[in-house]
């Protein structure tokens, strides 16, 4: 499964590095922990490179899509046992470039449609939620806003569709909405 979800990494995510597991066999035949190689790749060097000092050069994105491989795994494994599973994903794209973003869209869209998985998305980042609206075909009824009033936390249905800017212009004769624009 290691190499499986490893290959799908390397495949999907843009990041400077490529990763392998070094001791496939034993994970296999004795059940060890998989050791991770990592192989800094740009358009003039490519090496070898220890974990840490390759963590000291990547940008946040980097790091995270490295976290997500762990969560790639677990996923795999998840699908392959069977069983119900519910995934509760918490802004998982925040600091991604452009196409790290889609490989992440892309990737919870395929899980979406795996039977047996049960999602949750949060994000406070509104074009990702749009995305993931529009990618994942959420159903209106099921995409809810957090909204804090006074000591209340209360979870509403979406009013937005598509454009928040569409409506803000035409409530424009609302203080909260002319402060907005």
């Amino acid at each position: 499964q290691w190499r499986e979800v490893v290959t799908t990494f390397n495949k999907r995510f843009t990041v400077p590095f490529e990763i392998d597991i070094t001791n496939q066999d034993d994970v296999i035949l004795k059940g060890t922990s998989p050791q991770k190689s990592f192989t800094f790749v740009d358009e003039e060097t490519r090496g070898k490179v220890n974990r840490d000092d390759l963590l000291k050069v990547l940008s946040q994105g980097e790091k995270r899509a490295l976290y997500i491989l762990n969560l790639l795994f677990e996923i795999t494994s998840r699908q392959k046992i069977g069983g119900s599973t519910l995934l509760i994903v918490d802004d998982i794209a925040d600091s991604f470039d452009y196409k790290n973003k889609y490989a992440i869209v892309e990737y919870l869209k395929e899980i979406s449609n795996s039977p047996n998985f049960y999602s949750i998305f949060l994000t406070h980042n509104f074009d990702f939620h749009r995305t993931l609206a529009l990618r994942l075909n959420i159903y209106r009824t099921h995409r809810l806003f957090a909204v804090k009033r006074e000591r209340c936390l209360k979870l509403i249905q979406e009013f937005y569709q598509k454009d928040p800017f569409t409506h803000w212009k035409s409530n424009l004769t609302i203080p909260k909405f002319t402060i907005s624009a």
